[in-house]
């Protein structure tokens, strides 16, 4: 025979805020962070595309998959340069560096032509690009409250598959045109 086991009632178990009134919560420089990875991951359709560009410009798949090892190889890199820079420069500045040099690091990618160059870009582009995460980690949990960690890691994680998601749509919407 099976006994039930009690059910309680809706007043005794406690109230969680819903995810809109916990997001509410979160001070400026948070929504700063997840604006800062949406917009770095929406930039990191430049290495999909990498392949695509370099074969059209003539460039052998052998050549094209040299350049994306070599992002890759600084994509490596970055999480310990990243946490040294944290460290030592601090977190926002670490966040900012790697925002603008990534940013400028893509641009330089783009309009270089010799082999030489692009992977060497390709290298610093991975370095550039992701040596933030360390910071940005450790800086979204200082300004969100233990209770709503969770949430603010997961709303990060959000705002990167949505910048993984939206760019290369955007991209290949745009490789019609030009890849420059």
């Amino acid at each position: 025979m099976k006994t039930q086991s009690p059910t309680r009632s809706d007043s005794s178990a406690p109230s969680r805020p819903s995810l809109w009134t916990t997001l509410k919560t979160f001070p400026r420089p948070v929504w700063i962070v997840f604006l800062g990875v949406f917009i770095n991951r929406f930039g990191t359709f430049v290495i999909p595309f990498l392949t695509l560009h370099m074969t059209k410009m003539g460039y052998s798949l052998k050549q094209a998959g040299f350049a994306l090892a070599a992002y890759g190889g600084g994509h490596l890199a970055a999480a310990m340069i990243g946490g040294h820079l944290a460290d030592t420069i601090g977190r926002r500045n670490t966040i900012v560096l790697s925002m603008f040099s990534g940013g400028i690091t893509m641009v330089c990618l783009s309009l270089a032509v010799e082999l030489e160059s692009i992977v060497a870009l390709a290298c610093l582009a991975g370095v550039t690009a992701e040596f933030h995460k360390p910071a940005s980690s450790a800086l979204l949990a200082d300004l969100t409250s233990e209770k709503n960690r969770v949430t603010a890691f997961a709303a990060m994680r959000f705002a990167i598959n949505a910048g993984w998601a939206i760019g290369p749509a955007t991209a290949g919407f745009l490789a019609q045109h030009s890849y420059t």
